[in-house]
């Protein structure tokens, strides 16, 4: 029961992040029809949405949930995230982001050092 709720609850939160900053974009141009959204503020809401999912699943209790993942550009070579959250939503909102909106490549240089829970975010200690 408890782990429905918590999906449901992700689903909702992901529907919320997505929808308003395409809102906010319409509201802020006075724009009725969706298609008169430009492409550039479509990709801007994109990657902040995709951002934001990132963001949330970062969050820990201890050192043993935290893993590095690599997102690409522009969201970050070595993103750290809670690998008992939902990665594979993580994924597909990038992918989403890279078939719509322009790609930017750079290499990324794999962090050697093991990520840990700290303050309830996984971090890398300085």
């Amino acid at each position: 029961m408890k782990r429905k709720f918590i999906y449901i609850s992700t689903i909702i939160l992901l529907l919320t992040f997505f929808i308003t900053p395409i809102n906010n974009a319409i509201a802020q141009e006075n724009i009725t029809d969706y298609n008169q959204v430009s492409e550039e503020d479509r990709c801007k809401s994109e990657e902040l949405f995709t951002k934001q999912v990132i963001k949330r699943i970062g969050h820990c209790n201890n050192d043993n949930e935290c893993v590095i993942m690599n997102f690409g550009c522009p969201f970050g070579c070595n993103s750290l995230v809670n690998k008992n959250e939902r990665i594979d939503v993580a994924k597909a909102t990038v992918a989403t982001y890279v078939s719509k909106c322009k790609k930017c490549e750079y290499k990324c240089k794999k962090e050697t050092r093991k990520p840990k829970c700290i303050f309830g975010r996984c971090s890398i200690e300085e």
